[in-house]
């Protein structure tokens, strides 16, 4: 056993040995301390284990590209960015050439709807015009009967189409 003595004060000088100057490499905080290394791995240039029997490694930022090729050959579609962003763009192309053709034939879909509130609405307006008028007639009496009345075919047609509506309207109710 060797004993390592100081003395303070001492003329004679001891001799100390001389740290090295290779450095472990600590275990990084953030490394995984998982129990998944394999023993049998080896040390690669860049410190990282590389088991044995093993292939190929990943390509670090500093690698040539000698060390690239291994990974060509395995998928040599993994560097082709311009063939990922065709069909990135490809795909949303078909999305909107998709929703322009919907928009082209879809219908409204309350316009319809509304159309024929308006028109149920138009159709009540008539029918009180058409009471409102036949009320005024029944004040006014017997003064305008000598005088010839004129009544249009359009006014008839539409006569024959309010009674028409109302009697649907009567069924539906009833």
């Amino acid at each position: 056993m060797n004993k390592l003595s100081i003395e303070l004060n001492t003329a004679k000088t001891t001799h100390l040995k001389k740290p090295s100057t290779t450095f472990k490499q600590r275990a990084s905080a953030f490394q995984d301390d998982s129990d998944s290394e394999r023993d049998d791995a080896v040390p690669t240039k860049s410190g990282a284990k590389k088991p044995n029997g093993a292939k190929f490694s990943l390509p670090n930022v500093g690698m040539g590209k000698s060390s690239i090729t291994p990974i060509l050959e395995v998928d040599s579609s993994i560097y082709d960015y311009d063939a990922a962003w065709d069909d990135i763009k490809r795909v949303e192309t078909k999305k909107q050439e998709a929703s322009s053709i919907d928009a082209t034939q879809r219908k409204p879909k309350y316009m319809d709807n509304l159309l024929a509130a308006a028109e149920v609405r138009k159709r009540d307006q008539l029918r009180a015009k058409e009471r409102l008028l036949q009320k005024e007639r029944e004040e006014e009496g017997e003064e305008f009967a000598d005088k010839e009345k004129f009544v249009t075919g359009a006014y008839r047609e539409q006569q024959a189409e309010m009674q028409r509506l109302e009697e649907e309207e009567r069924k539906k109710e009833g």
